[in-house]
């Protein structure tokens, strides 16, 4: 199965005024803490769990994120599996997936998923910056 490939643009650009909110779901805890500073510190308003099951509870209680950003492969529930679920409350929440390079079990129902891409780990800053920005841009 071939992925699609990151395309970096020449810079990552700075954010709006009007920053989006972003619920991030990692279950590593390095990746989470830089994302999350990264987020921050460029504005994003970053809501942070290591656990699907919290991330559906903060849906639940009426946290509308624009942008879900979560790891692909996660013990409890996969990434494709909670998007299903956030997706029944807030249809039109973009996603951006984490996963290893090369990691086995992305499916390809992961792949087709409107208004996502995946991002390989290890990131870069303005790999994830850039990424975050085109979904953002995307009607």
């Amino acid at each position: 199965m071939r992925l699609p490939c990151y395309q970096p643009r020449k810079k990552a650009r700075a954010p709006s005024q009007n920053q989006a909110k972003i619920l991030l779901v990692e279950d590593q805890r390095l990746v989470r803490v830089v994302a999350n500073r990264i987020l921050s510190h460029h504005g994003y308003q970053v809501e942070v769990t290591a656990l699907p099951h919290r991330a559906l509870q903060l849906v639940e209680g009426g946290y509308v994120p624009d942008v879900l950003l979560c790891d692909l492969n996660m013990p409890q529930m996969s990434g494709e599996e909670l998007v299903t679920k956030l997706r029944e409350i807030h249809p039109n929440t973009r996603v951006l997936f984490l996963s290893r390079a090369g990691e086995y079990g992305i499916s390809p129902h992961a792949l087709a998923v409107k208004n996502s891409r995946i991002l390989p780990k290890p990131f870069t800053k303005d790999a994830l910056l850039d990424q975050l920005m085109q979904l953002l841009e995307l009607n």
